[in-house]
């Protein structure tokens, strides 16, 4: 062969050389867009049911038919917006209502968890259970997270005979807070007291703040808080009240939650039933370990208090959500997980 044929010969091996690379690599150029494409609908897959779960049964909806079928099972009440969060709670809450409550829980988690069984995802909730889940305690502890404010709403305190509703600080890296809780955050405290005062001859409003009655200051860096109670009875108001003189009092100012002495000597206030303690409102801390900057106490567990509380915080509260659900979402053949 000559030189000419022997160059024309390289030259059509360099060419299919040239066009079997091309393919090749076009090829895997097209393999790893599709593979790329199937990893993203996986992915998808993955994130739209762990957002759906989370919506469900984690985060509190703030508005609408979402909410009000979220709600109906819960052993409170409650409405936020923006910089504020409004808390309804009956002290004690009712045994019924918070067995019914774990009840909707693990029923919901149990028909999630056995739905998934021949599907390509492999999701795993578990959450709070009592006695008759297989617990060895009757009434767990219910817990909402507030963020950004990194505070805790502690329901039930964990024991059915423990009356309060409270208000709990979060430390940093806990259920989501970032920084923990900064009392310059807290603007005001609204507590409205619904008392059902037919069990009392004589009653009475005391603590330091029992006799507070102080303009809001604009100037002023504390925190400000208004109490009413409200007196219910079949003769109040009407000349039956034994608590208030028409049935509803007031207190209000700016108090200090990071001032902390002797026990009941900090900013609360006191309402008696017939020389005994009722309830205790308590705004601030108590010593340098007091974690709950905001106590209502009900010490009669056979009388009732409805209570709502209304924080107004310094920045909007941008989640509200149960800790008491986890959930695990993962894609089979993938490794594409999204958890709590």
């Amino acid at each position: 062969m000559n030189q000419r044929g022997i160059f024309i010969t390289f030259m059509v091996f360099l060419l299919a050389t040239s066009v079997l690379g091309l393919y090749e690599v076009t090829k895997q150029s097209s393999f790893r867009h599709e593979e790329k494409e199937i990893k993203d609908a996986a992915f998808n897959v993955v994130n739209n049911s762990f957002n759906n779960l989370y919506e469900e049964v984690v985060s509190l909806n703030k508005e609408g038919f979402a909410r009000q079928v979220q709600e109906r099972p819960m052993p409170f009440q409650y409405d936020f917006n923006q910089n504020a969060l409004i808390l309804t709670q009956r002290i004690p809450i009712r045994e019924s209502v918070l067995d019914a409550y774990v009840d909707a829980l693990n029923v919901y988690s149990v028909f999630v968890n056995s739905q998934m069984v021949s599907s390509d995802l492999l999701i795993g909730t578990e959450t709070l259970a009592n006695s008759e889940w297989g617990a060895a305690f009757d009434f767990p502890d219910l817990n909402y997270a507030i963020l950004p404010q990194c505070l805790l709403f502690d329901v039930n305190s964990c024991c059915l005979d423990v009356n309060l509703m409270a208000l709990e600080e979060m430390q940093a890296g806990q259920d989501g807070c970032i920084s923990g809780f900064d009392y310059a955050d807290l603007n005001g405290v609204d507590v409205n007291l619904l008392l059902d005062s037919s069990q009392c001859a004589a009653g009475s409003i005391g603590g330091n703040l029992g006799s507070k009655n102080e303009e809001f200051d604009p100037g002023e860096t504390r925190p400000y808080f208004r109490i009413t109670i409200n007196e219910t009875n079949t003769d109040c108001p009407g000349g039956g009240c034994v608590i208030t003189a028409t049935g509803k009092e007031q207190r209000f100012g700016h108090f200090n939650p990071t001032t902390f002495s002797l026990a009941e000597e900090i900013d609360s206030l006191v309402v008696d039933c017939d020389g005994v303690k009722w309830v205790r409102v308590k705004l601030g801390k108590e010593s340098a370990d007091d974690k709950f900057p905001v106590v209502i106490y009900n010490f009669l567990t056979g009388q009732a208090v409805e209570a709502d509380l209304n924080i107004v915080f310094d920045q909007p509260v941008e989640l509200f959500y149960f800790t008491g659900f986890s959930i695990n979402v993962e894609k089979r053949n993938f490794l594409i997980k999204r958890g709590t």
